[in-house]
């Protein structure tokens, strides 16, 4: 493979505007220490004339010198006292044998004092070095002498071992910046493939120089993916380097490439064959079950509640399957390898797989990378379907793959054979949530009831894991959805120790019912839904909506009118659809024998809307709440 082939590999997913460059004319980068007046006196964003703080620039440089050096420097302007959480500054590297070091750093406050630039900086002793995790460190520190007015800037200089440390830019954050620059200086020896996510014309585009200005600020939006994905930015990946012997050798340009190098790994492949003490009794046990299914729920569960997970997801183990093993703790990769150990031990076809989390971010299968994953779980093809299993969650299911997961790539690993392939995880049946209301109405504008809620699937885990981390009291208050009118008086909950059935909580509740003044009763049946508020109020949207998986909603509501009342207004039934049937909504009300029923069906088809089609997303969302929140008025007779 020529070097033309490796730089065009990613073509196709580089948006059009990177072949543009627009003109440019402003402020670019100044010297550390050197102020431009003008940046001093500045009261707003030109921009972004609401922003709190300003990047006025930023820029980074990479070079070789033994290893890679990579120099960044950055400056910003304050303009509120809400902008000056900007000056709190964290430095995170890889610090596990010595990957990464950070050889030099400078920072200082420059204020506007008397017409002057007066200058505040820092001394080695205001920096500290925190151990984030067993693999990272941190360097912390606060800008001293902040004000709104104040720029603040930092210079630093990270010395990576390796050439595959190459840092991935990102020309946004969340607040807005004035200029952006990457600079590759780096021997053409090394070549790089290149994924670029960028929605406005370059200043500067040129193989090793990019340049953005005038970039707006980042919002998290509901519902969004992770940030990262969302931000303008260019992902790097070592495709090759060319030695003095003109000689090419390639790095992970294909699925099947990195297949081999991970079932090498000693951190991954590698762990997967060791030796788990005591592990005979378990497989002899596990052996003795004819059914293959049930034999892997056996294993699944041995080591779902055997071992504990330490809240971290990484990519690679740490200590081992066989330390971790031992003390019974460690990683989602350490504790999946064991899982994995045991079945393919115990006689079942699995593969070890590489997934990455919703927050971790995307994976691209036209984009061949083992960093874009930070976790490893195990997959069981089948002629009828897969199974996903992770046993680092002591909720998850063994045919049910983690909602986190949902919506991305996994890359399996044959280790024997040294090969492997992207797959995607997705799941696409409805999620059920039934929830059934039978209350009576009080003349005083008083609903006392009992509400049924069933909920299947995805809905059940993310119950029992909200219950779990947040107790009895504030799951009750968690039920009420900011409704300070409802009060649950009790909570049951049947089936949660049991997978194959929904989790069913029975609530007691008691509701004052706004706006009644002895003449009119009103109230709403939207409770204990979870669709009290509308997420997507927004005219506009700048990402993707992703669900996770489908949802499916059935409300019955049976309501006792009091006596002397009769119905004054009852919503009509009536249905509606998205234009293309990925959402469907319908509604049937019903009054007899003094008794008023509304049943509400909501069904999503699909899971991830784009935000191409927000606008006619956006307006179906505002009618369906509209008319789930549609008020029952009593007349007094």
């Amino acid at each position: 493979m020529n070097r033309f082939c490796i730089l065009l590999l990613m073509s196709a997913f580089c948006l059009s505007a990177n072949a543009q460059t627009a003109p440019y004319t402003g402020p670019t980068i100044m010297p550390y220490g050197k102020v431009d007046m003008a940046d001093l006196e500045m009261k707003s964003c030109d921009f972004e004339p609401n922003a709190n703080a300003e990047v006025l620039f930023d820029k980074a440089s990479v070079s070789w010198g033994g290893g890679l050096i990579y120099t960044r420097h950055q400056r910003i302007k304050i303009f509120t006292e809400q902008g000056k959480s900007q000056a709190n500054f964290k430095l995170q590297y890889i610090s596990y044998n010595d990957f990464d070091k950070i050889t030099s750093i400078e920072a200082e406050t420059i204020n506007l004092n008397n017409g002057e630039p007066q200058f505040f900086k820092l001394d080695k002793k205001d920096f500290y070095t925190q151990k984030t995790d067993i693999a990272t460190k941190t360097i912390a520190f606060s800008f001293p002498n902040v004000q709104p007015g104040s720029i603040i800037e930092v210079k630093y200089t990270l010395y990576g071992l390796f050439v595959d440390s190459f840092p991935d830019w990102y020309f946004q954050s969340t607040i807005p910046t004035r200029y952006s620059e990457f600079k590759n200086s780096l021997p053409e020896t090394y070549y790089f493939k290149r994924l670029e996510k960028v929605d406005q014309p370059y200043v500067i585009n040129t193989d090793n120089d990019k340049a953005l200005a005038n970039i707006p600020s980042f919002t998290d939006e509901p519902f969004m993916g992770a940030r990262k994905d969302n931000l303008q930015h260019i992902n790097f990946q070592l495709a090759s380097v060319l030695n003095s012997r003109q000689e090419l050798t390639e790095f992970g340009n294909t699925w099947d490439q990195i297949a081999k190098e991970e079932a090498r790994n000693p951190n991954f492949g590698q762990q997967a064959i060791h030796h788990l003490a005591h592990e005979g009794e378990i497989l002899d046990k596990a052996k003795a079950i004819k059914d293959t299914t049930q034999k892997m729920i056996f294993l699944f569960n041995q080591v779902k509640n055997t071992m504990k997970w330490n809240e971290t997801d990484e990519a690679y183990t740490r200590v081992g399957t066989q330390e971790a093993w031992n003390k019974k703790i460690g990683n989602s990769t350490e504790i999946n390898l064991i899982l994995y150990h045991l079945l393919d031990r115990a006689g079942i076809k699995v593969f070890p797989m590489k997934v990455s989390t919703r927050e971790n971010g995307k994976v691209y299968p036209g984009f061949p990378s083992v960093f874009a994953f930070n976790k490893t779980v195990v997959y069981k093809p089948g002629a009828d379907g897969f199974c996903l299993l992770d046993a680092t969650g002591k909720y998850n299911e063994y045919n049910t793959i983690p909602a986190n997961l949902l919506n991305s790539m996994g890359f399996y690993v044959d280790l024997d054979a040294e090969k492997g392939d992207v797959t995607f995880l997705s799941y696409t049946p409805p999620v059920r949530k039934m929830v059934s209301i039978n209350a009576e109405i009080k003349p005083n504008g008083e609903m006392n009831g009992t509400a049924h809620i069933n909920s299947y699937g995805y809905n059940r885990i993310s119950a029992i894991e909200k219950y779990k981390a947040i107790g009895d009291k504030k799951f009750m208050e968690y039920l009420q959805d900011g409704d300070n009118t409802l009060n649950v008086s009790s909570l049951k909950f049947e089936n949660m120790d049991v997978d194959s059935l929904p989790l069913l909580q029975v609530v007691d509740f008691k509701h004052t019912l706004a706006g009644t003044d002895g003449d009119y009763i009103y109230f709403s049946p939207n409770l204990f839904t979870g669709l009290h508020t509308n997420e997507f109020l927004n005219n506009s949207r700048h990402t993707d909506i992703d669900f996770g998986y489908n949802n499916a909603y059935v409300i019955n509501g049976v309501y006792k009118l009091p006596a002397g009342y009769k119905v004054d207004a009852l919503p009509k039934s009536k249905s509606m659809n998205m234009p293309d049937n990925s959402i469907t909504f319908k509604r049937i009300t019903a009054e007899e024998d003094g008794m008023v029923s509304l049943r509400f069906t909501i069904v999503f088809k699909k899971s991830v809307f784009f935000k191409e089609n927000y606008i006619s997303f956006h307006d179906f969302f505002k009618k369906m709440h509209e008319m789930l929140d549609e008020q029952v008025v009593l007349k007094k007779i």
